[in-house]
């Protein structure tokens, strides 16, 4: 099998498992694995939860928007893992990472989806970067702005009416530091 041929195939593969990992995540929320949750009805599984809106059509759409963003950092951290592999515990240590992004973004999923809404999961731009250098820069930068606006909207006063969304933001907003750190010691060892 020819090179280009192996990286479309297994890019595939890779998508095909996103989806499903994002089908699993939704699919068990709905189910109400995980506390607090009771088990839901087969009828209130059937449908996302929710009756009625409360959180306004602004929030709603920057809780979407920050979906996208940690979706697309999800993708970008398990390309990434996947490229650099030949350095085995660096790219096991960024898989590591994508999945706390992977958590982040059941967060704000969920906070939509509590609302009845069906969180959209469509990836932004993924970098294509071969240095491994380049890439570690690019997810620094990325925690950091995603940190900064995550501390900008834990300020909102909407968001403050929503005790679940103020602790799912308290809680991104400390892995987010975290993540940072690990980013800039990985960066100083390189």
């Amino acid at each position: 099998m020819e090179k280009q041929a192996l990286i479309d195939k297994l890019n595939k593969d890779l998508a095909d498992e996103h989806a499903a990992i994002i089908r699993y995540l939704v699919h068990g929320w709905m189910e109400g694995e995980g506390t607090p949750l009771d088990k839901l009805s087969p009828e209130e599984a059937a449908g996302l939860p929710g009756e009625e809106s409360e959180l306004p059509k602004e929030l709603l759409d920057k809780l979407q928007a920050e979906v996208t963003m940690k979706y697309t950092e999800m993708l970008q951290h398990l390309r990434t893992s996947w490229v650099f592999q030949k350095d085995e515990k660096m790219s096991w240590k960024i898989m590591d990472q994508g999945i706390e992004k992977m958590r982040q973004l059941a967060h704000f999923a969920e906070d939509i989806a509590e609302d009845g809404v069906a969180p959209k999961f469509k990836p932004g731009e993924i970098d294509m970067s071969n240095a491994i250098g380049l890439a570690l820069k690019r997810a620094l930068e990325d925690v950091q702005g995603a940190r900064e606006r995550h501390l900008k909207l834990r300020e909102d006063t909407e968001v403050k009416k929503h005790s679940g969304l103020v602790i799912n933001l308290d809680l991104t907003v400390q892995q987010e530091e975290y993540q940072g750190a690990e980013l800039e010691d990985w960066l100083k060892n390189r």
